[in-house]
């Protein structure tokens, strides 16, 4: 199948700069003037819906070369009429209909069976190999059928060898088309399909008109001339858009559309109404000229139903873009069944005949059409191919026993043809109603969608942020500051998109998760119709595992092991049974918002090889984690959490707090965390002191050990929490913090072996919740500056700053004295330890240095100014270049951390900093440049990630400004406004190696040491960068006669409106 592009974002040109993933935005609409740079713009999925030209030359080409292919395979397909009529009355008299019949259907089933081959081909080589060998077979088929003489050469010739052909042209057609198109994709099928309609017109009159004239074997020659001169055109206009990538044949591939519920009902309501479908076309002049008609107006009816076709195949294709495929396809097909029973079944003269021929041909065509449309708008792009393969092959065998079942029931009749148009119709109504069952279902999304931003959210967006006291503030380099703004929007769509299935009625139900006395948010309706959507975005079971598994072997560490990762995966692992499915209904509603806050966070913190490794692509990572983020709050919300307390709903909410800022989130969460703080003491998770069982765990009897086992699990939810907010405390600006020491008395977590919960042998071994106490030791730190710096907050600068170069000395003894062995920069790394170690004690010393700049952040402003502090200036400098050289490269199974990408915008912010108050660009300037280079270019890893996308445009547009400032010569005055924001910058180049997306997934990869990029001054600018607040911004950036002019600054910054939509 086709796959996602390899590379990661890289600094390019203007609008590819920045990652296009963006999670902040609506994907820009692509416009087909503009000169296509997606090749190169290595960050974005082709799978994207920003990514489908909808239009353009090689769209529109590759258009026309499709309804070649379609004229050429269903437009000959649709005259076999024609020849079931000729055959009956010349080469092939001494035969029954019947067996004649079975010439039309061995071409319908064999030009369909072969479907999921041909489809596999297609996805692993594209179009350009099965349209050649389509071409060759179609046309020596033809040829070898003018020759034929006797029933077996034209089943060997017109029956097997044409079709086999007429297959690989089909293909070819139907599975490149949805590449070029996603919002006029309907329209593009209609207009594609619409070559059958007018094949379906020129070859029966072709046929007639020549026969007498030339004969019927050089009247074969001539159609298949004209076939080849038609796939000549296909074979130099039809391409895929995306990238083919060879694979080895797998049998589970043509299996896995039969998992979903969607495509079965399709194919069983394609397979009726494929039984039906060709009986008309292929008996409709028979038919007729029994009853009368001439031979030579009876030879126009396939022409009169293919002409109504064409504008069956375009005009329902138009309407379903708008009204819905599956709607369309459900009513038309309902209009053949009652045509066929109502005006075909009693017809009598010409004119009923040739009034049939147009409205069935019109009704008709719309299956013809839509049917594709319906496959892909059910699957992912890259399974197209073998869908389409795998669905017409389970029809062609209605195909190949629908019209000898018809001509065996005109031979029982004696030669009389109700019988036929009653089995037809019944056939069409039967699936018709399947169709109906089928569009009744919920939409199941297939995560190639795009959930756009509400319009209040959009409006949010586009105004700037002119009232925010801009002008007496710098951007804050707190992570609360930096996560701040980056949120707009995205929250209500996460409400919108999981309320938006509450569409129907049921009754309540009294169980684990039915109803309950307290009042919901959710009505009995409502309730299950939430059940069922929960339902359909679950991932197959073994998906399911994979991402749990992975959570909890990889990514475990940073919360301390907040919740118990082999009891949960036991219970998980009851909870499915026997089954390959999960029943939520049986389950804790909070119990289930964990596990879809596990599968959130797992899905967006996974490595990106990983993912994909999964099944899932790179776009998916984003449109999942906010998919089943939302899903967790449903399931909070369905287990009315903020009234039944649960510890699961802390678990869930404090998991998300590690990746919801990846995705936006991060207004949610805080007010969530409140929530959390609460359940958790009304659970009493704050008075768990000591108990004298933890003493004596290898005595305990199974009932014991459980209840130890969640004893510990709640001590370790509580110092989460506890730590959190500590950590946040110098990040956001609260004056007052919620939980101090004495507000708690619960014992700290011990550290346990995590599979038998028992003490460890060895004291040096690694465990989850050693990192955790670890945090918790320096978050006691922070605490303490906080208060004190509450306490002094009418004292002189002089009393605070003493008490912040104490705190800074506790700091820096803490995180020497007191780190745990295994996180100890000092300590070789032992290969057995797991993988996540070498990963937290990275994340350690960032944390580390990022707390030593949190501590002295109030006094940055002034070390600029007053050399009494140039401790702060000194200890802020050193920390930012600790980090960011910490950061110089990635490991291929590691995880994405929101605070590291935070930690690494903070440095970059110091630094930059720096350069604005450093007097002369010598070669600390340049370090310190590179620096911040460094830091874009680690963070435009992570173009799946809010807070790396946020950081980016963040650093950039302060680089910028620094650049402009060292460019314009001190004796000059400052350019206009208009001027200055039209110049490109061009700090940086072009000459950077992408550092692919893939090579992560092999091997660690690193960056430059001093990158050259190239800045764009637009994209630099979309963010308002004045709402992050950091204190004096302007009295410490140079303001000199001829350098920085901050009323430009300001003015850049306030008509900055996020990314371009």
């Amino acid at each position: 199948m086709s796959q996602t592009t390899s590379s990661v974002a890289s600094v390019h040109e203007e609008k590819a700069r920045l990652p296009h993933t963006d999670i902040e935005q609506p994907p820009a609409p692509v416009d087909e003037k503009q000169p296509d740079t997606s090749e190169t713009t290595a960050a974005v999925s082709p799978f994207h819906p920003s990514q489908f030209p909808d239009g353009g030359r090689d769209a529109y080409l590759c258009l026309l070369g499709g309804f070649c292919c379609l004229f050429c395979s269903f437009g000959w397909l649709n005259c076999v009429g024609v020849f079931q009529s000729y055959y009956q009355r010349n080469q092939l008299s001494d035969y029954s209909p019947s067996t004649i019949a079975w010439i039309a259907s061995l071409e319908i089933f064999v030009m369909f069976a072969p479907g999921p081959i041909v489809g596999f081909i297609y996805d692993n080589y594209g179009p350009k190999y099965i349209l050649l060998f389509g071409t060759f077979f179609h046309v020596f088929g033809l040829m070898m059928t003018s020759l034929c003489t006797e029933y077996w050469q034209f089943v060997l010739a017109q029956g097997i060898c044409s079709p086999l052909g007429l297959n690989c042209v089909f293909q070819a057609g139907t599975s490149t088309i949805p590449t070029w198109f996603l919002k006029k994709r309907g329209l593009a099928f209609g207009v594609m399909v619409s070559g059958s309609g007018l094949g379906g017109i020129i070859f029966p009159i072709v046929a007639t008109h020549l026969i007498p004239q030339i004969g019927y074997g050089w009247t074969m020659r001539t159609l298949a001339f004209l076939i080849l001169g038609m796939m000549g055109i296909a074979l130099l206009t039809v391409k895929s858009r995306l990238p083919p990538r060879p694979r080895e044949f797998e049998l589970w591939v043509f299996v896995e559309p039969f998992k979903d519920t969607r495509f079965i009902l399709l194919t069983i309501a394609s397979f009726l109404f494929f039984m039906g479908l060709f009986i008309p076309i292929n008996f409709i002049e028979v038919e007729a000229m029994s009853d009368g008609m001439s031979t030579s107006l009876a030879g126009y009816l396939l022409a009169v139903l293919n002409a109504a076709s064409m504008f069956g195949r375009i005009i329902p294709g138009a309407l379903a873009d708008k009204v819905g495929k599956f709607n369309m396809q459900s009513l038309w097909c309902l209009v053949a069944a009652i045509l066929v029973l109502a005006l075909a079944l009693p017809a009598s003269g010409n004119a009923a005949y040739i009034t049939f021929a147009a409205l069935y041909g019109f009704a008709s065509g719309a299956f013809v059409s839509l049917l594709p449309a319906q496959i892909v708008h059910i699957s992912k792009v890259e399974q197209i191919g073998v869908r389409v393969g795998v669905m017409f092959a389970c029809i062609s065998f209605a195909g190949l026993v629908g019209n000898p079942i018809a001509g065996a029931i005109v031979d029982k009749n004696n030669g009389m043809y109700w019988g036929l148009n009653i089995f037809s119709g019944v056939m069409l109504m039967a699936g018709s109603s399947i169709a109906d069952i089928q569009a009744l279902l919920p939409v199941i999304p297939h995560y190639h969608g795009h959930v756009a931003p509400t319009a209040k959210a959009q409006s949010s967006q586009a105004q700037p942020l002119a009232d925010t006291g801009w002008r007496n503030s710098l951007p804050e380099i707190t992570i609360g500051a930096i996560l701040k703004e980056k949120d707009a929007g995205t929250n209500q769509t996460l409400f919108d998109k999981s309320f938006s299935y509450a569409r129907s009625k049921g009754t309540s139900r009294d169980e684990v998760n039915g109803s309950t006395s307290l009042a919901g948010c959710y009505s009995n309706a409502a309730r299950i119709v939430e059940t069922q959507y929960l339902h359909s975005i679950l991932p197959s079971k073994d998906r399911l595992f994979l991402v749990v598994d992975y959570y909890a072997e990889n990514m475990m560490y940073w919360n301390g092991g907040i919740y118990h990762a082999p009891s949960f995966r036991r219970k998980l692992v009851a909870a499915y049974g026997q089954s390959s499915e999960l029943n939520l209904q049986s389950l804790d509603w909070t119990w289930t918002a964990l596990l879809f806050a596990i599968l959130s966070s797992s899905i967006i913190g996974s490595a990106e090889g990983t993912s994909v490794s999964w099944g899932f692509s790179i776009d998916d990572k984003v449109h999942l984690a906010r998919l089943w983020g939302a899903a967790s709050i449903s399931c909070l919300n369905l287990g009315n959490y903020t009234s039944k307390y649960s510890i699961h709903s802390v678990q869930t909410i404090y998991i998300m707090h590690a990746y919801e800022h990846l995705v936006g989130s991060s207004n949610q969460w805080i007010a969530l965390r409140s929530v959390g703080v609460i359940i958790a003491k009304g659970l009493g998770l704050h008075r768990l002191g000591p108990h004298p069982d933890d003493e004596r765990i290898a005595e305990l009897t199974p009932d014991q050990k459980q209840a130890f086992v969640e004893r510990e699990i709640g001590r370790r939810v509580w110092y989460g929490v506890v730590c959190q907010e500590w950590l946040c405390s110098t990040s956001q600006a609260a004056c007052t913090l919620t939980l101090q020491w004495r507000h708690f008395t619960s014992a700290r977590p011990r550290e346990l072996d995590e599979e038998t919960m028992m003490p460890l042998s060895n004291t040096a071994t690694p465990t989850v919740t050693s990192v955790g106490r670890y945090f918790f030791d320096y978050a006691a730190v922070l605490l303490d500056v906080h208060n004190t710096m509450v306490e002094f907050l009418d004292q002189e600068d002089a009393t605070k700053y003493a008490a912040i170069i104490k705190y800074d000395g506790e700091m820096r003894a803490t995180c020497t004295e007191k780190v745990p062995e295994c996180l100890s920069p000092r300590t070789p790394h032992d290969p057995n330890w797991p993988q996540w170690v070498t990963w937290a004690r990275r994340l350690h010393q960032a944390s580390v240095n990022h707390k030593i700049i949190m501590i002295h952040q109030h006094f940055l402003s002034k070390s600029f100014k007053d050399l009494r502090y140039t401790y702060s200036r000194w200890a802020c400098v050193t920390a930012a270049q600790n980090i960011i050289n910490l950061y110089n490269a990635r490991d291929a199974n590691e995880p994405q951390w929101w605070v590291e990408q935070a930690f690494v915008v903070t440095a970059g912010i110091c630094m930059i900093l720096e350069l604005f108050h450093h007097a002369e660009a010598d070669s600390d300037a340049q370090e310190y440049q590179a620096c911040v280079k460094r830091a874009v270019k680690f963070l435009q890893l992570f173009y799946t990630s809010s807070v790396a996308v946020h950081g980016v445009r963040l650093l950039m547009s302060l680089l910028q400004e620094y650049e402009k400032l060292r460019e314009v010569p001190s004796t000059k005055t400052t350019p206009s406004m208009d001027t200055s924001a039209s110049q490109p910058c061009s700090c940086i180049s072009d000459n950077i190696d992408d550092i692919s997306i893939m090579d992560a997934v092999r091997t660690t990869h690193g960056f430059p040491l001093v990158p050259d990029m190239q800045l764009s001054f637009d994209d630099a600018f979309n963010f308002d960068i004045d709402a992050l607040g950091f204190d004096d911004l302007m009295d410490y950036l140079p303001s000199v006669e001829g350098s920085l002019d901050n009323d430009i600054f300001h003015a850049s910054m306030l008509t900055a409106n996020g990314w371009p939509t």
